[in-house]
């Protein structure tokens, strides 16, 4: 697995997880996504 170079965990507040929630799941998705293998792959 190869960290994410120059990544940055994506971090929001909750009232913006509960729009993405409703408004644009593939977002809400990709960012989870993104989150998930940064910590996996050890970036943070």
């Amino acid at each position: 697995m190869r960290a994410i170079a120059q990544g940055q965990k994506v971090n929001f507040r909750p009232e913006t997880a509960v729009y993405l929630a409703g408004n644009d799941t593939q977002a809400g998705k990709g960012i989870a996504g993104h989150n998930a293998y940064g910590k996996k792959a050890g970036c943070w």
